[in-house]
Formats: C-alpha cells, structure tokens, sequence
C-alpha cells in the first residue's frame, strides 16, 4: 500500500487563515497521530482528508479506492432509528454478526441496542459512533478525539479494541488528540502542529508505541521535546 501524501494544504475561512501548506505524509496500516494546540485546525483538516470539505487548495494523493470510515466528534445518528438499526442502515444491512456481538460485549453496549439516541449519555453515544466506524469495512479509518467523552474503564476497553481491530484489520489510522500521553502510547508516527496559521513542524518515529513505561527516564524526555515544540510555535 502506498503512503497518502497531504500536500500544501491551504485552508481560510473569510480572511482567516487556518491551514497554511500542511505537508503530511500519512503511512499504511499505521497508526498516524496529529497532535497540536487547541483550534491549529486538526479536526478541519480531517473533514479535508475524508472528503467531507472540499472548499481548500492543494491535494490529497493515493486515497483513490479505499473506503474511509470517520469518527467524528458528533455522533451522526439518525435520532429515529434504535443504536443497532443506525448500524445497520451505515452498513447497508451487511453486518458481521460475529463481529456485531464481540465489538458491542467489548464496548458494553449489548444493553443498549435497542436504545434510540435521545436516550443514550455523551459517553455512550461515542461508543456506538466507534462500534460503527470498527465495523464499516474500511481501508482507513480518521479519528477526532475518539475517546476524549469515555470514563476511564470505558477508555481503556475502547482503546483496547481499537489496537485489536487496528492490528487485524491492518487499518490506516489517522487519529487527531490533544492529548500527549494518549499520541505517545497509540502512535506509530507522531505528527506534529504549529498554532494558526497551521504547518506541520515535525514528524517522530514514536519509539513507545503501546509501552507502559510511563516514568520511563527516556519517555519523559521524548515527551518534553513533543511539548517544547508546540510550546515554541
């Protein structure tokens, strides 16, 4: 599979500039995070990347073909429809069944299948809009802040899965967070932000990918480093 190369992506809105030549390169069955100040323009230039904007300059090369599936931070469900008929009409009724109960036990939504929107928590509502992107058969998968509303029990299993279903699936993950611990222990390359008008300052090799050792002498300094970065611009 090809590297998806983001190229001088320009963005305003009136005469504000947010995305300022973003130049990215975002690699195969990896787990690419985007991390940078609050308001630099992440989650725009996720809406870019899946085709959701199109009112930009630059281009996006080699996403041709692949099915994106996108976890937004607004859960896009049809308020009419129960949590399991919202992922059946995404899905067009071809469901793994299988996959359909072992993805719903591992988010402990079982209980809440029948639920309609309106009645499900912030919490819960992102777990049913990650139960339905895990399960789309995509190619890639964009990510905004995807566990940022979960408690730290649903996180952790929610995390958990995600590795699982990454890792099987061999996914492209482009994940955007404001948060450094969370990049550094899910990031297979760390891609980093300037403020507004946003480009890209530097890309890191995460060397702690999917290790624990939080006071890990050499973590701490890898970490700063990320943090001056952001810090300086």
């Amino acid at each position: 599979m090809i590297n998806i190369k983001i190229v001088d992506i320009e963005k305003s809105f009136d005469q504000n500039v947010i995305l300022n030549k973003v130049n990215l390169t975002i690699y195969p069955k990896k787990i690419n995070i985007i991390i940078g100040p609050s308001g630099c323009g992440k989650s725009t230039l996720l809406e870019i990347i899946s085709g959701l904007d199109k009112d930009f300059n630059g281009f996006i090369k080699n996403t041709d073909r692949q099915k994106i599936s996108y976890v937004s931070q607004e859960h896009c469900l049809l308020q009419w429809k129960s949590v399991e008929k919202n992922i059946m009409y995404t899905l067009s009724g071809k469901v793994d069944n299988k996959k359909f109960l072992k993805y719903s036990r591992a988010l402990e939504l079982t209980n809440y299948l029948k639920h309609y929107p309106s009645q499900l928590s912030g919490g819960l509502l992102q777990r049913v809009n990650l139960l339905r992107a895990f399960l789309y058969p995509a190619n890639i998968i964009l990510m905004d802040e995807p566990f940022k509303s979960l408690d730290v029990l649903s996180k952790e299993k929610a995390i958990n899965l995600f590795m699982e279903v990454q890792k099987e699936k061999q996914l492209t993950v482009i994940l955007v967070t404001h948060n450094l611990e969370e990049a550094i222990k899910l990031g297979n390359y760390i891609h980093v932000l300037s403020n507004k008008p946003t480009k890209k300052l530097d890309t890191f090799v995460n060397p702690y990918f999917c290790k624990e050792e939080y006071y890990d002498k050499n973590r701490i300094l890898f970490s700063n480093k990320i943090k001056a970065i952001i810090k300086q611009n």
